[in-house]
């Protein structure tokens, strides 16, 4: 299956097929195509889906989290700050036009969610513990995939000076650090923080020109 048609059979397997849903379809699929951005994409959305099929049981409820998921990078413009308010509110406009299963979306929970996404405190609840855990799952990624990613970001902000990405991103690397922990639930702890550590400490080392010969 593409993942073109995976994303599209998603969306229908969670909201009516109506009007209004193929509307916001095409709303959504479409932006994230216009942001024309080297990771946060379609590609990252897929990804995002498959690893909450993957731990599916950690979250208490599965449809507002598939809709805070769809919308939580919709609008991603690296020189804004407010990407995740403007996100929510393009699911603000949205959810309420759509059912699933004949019943309307919480709205306010889905608007919560992706707030959590901004990754300025440690998120609370098991949706949004699990939905920040997935959407950090590539901190903890095999080193290649890792490096891939990093590239992505710099690619993503290859407007900002080397000197400049270089402190500024070492610096937003270093608050996950100073986390007691990166990952909120066990089984993303067990499985990625490690990793995810050895991965940001690379970076950092990396970045700030710190790497022992």
């Amino acid at each position: 299956m593409t993942r073109r048609n995976f994303l599209e059979n998603r969306w229908f397997g969670l909201f009516d097929r109506t009007p209004a849903s193929e509307a916001a379809y095409q709303r959504v699929v479409g932006t994230y195509r216009a942001n024309r951005l080297a990771y946060h994409n379609l590609a990252h959305l897929y990804h995002c889906f498959t690893a909450l099929d993957s731990y599916y049981y950690l979250a208490d409820d599965h449809t507002v989290i598939q809709a805070a998921t769809w919308y939580h990078d919709v609008i991603y413009d690296p020189k804004s700050g407010d990407n995740e308010e403007k996100s929510a509110s393009m699911a603000a406009e949205d959810l309420p036009q759509m059912r699933i299963q004949g019943e309307p979306i919480d709205v306010q929970v889905v608007k919560e969610l992706i707030m959590a996404t901004k990754h300025k405190a440690l998120p609370q609840g098991r949706n949004a513990t699990l939905l920040v855990d997935i959407d950090l799952g590539i901190l903890g990624a095999e080193e290649h995939k890792y490096r891939r990613y990093a590239r992505a970001i710099r690619s993503e902000y290859s407007w900002v000076p080397e000197d400049a990405y270089r402190n500024g991103r070492a610096k937003v690397l270093q608050t996950f650090l100073d986390r007691p922990f990166i990952y909120s639930t066990e089984p993303f702890r067990a499985s990625y923080e490690a990793r995810a550590r050895c991965n940001l400490g690379n970076e950092i080392s990396e970045l700030l020109g710190t790497v022992s010969s």
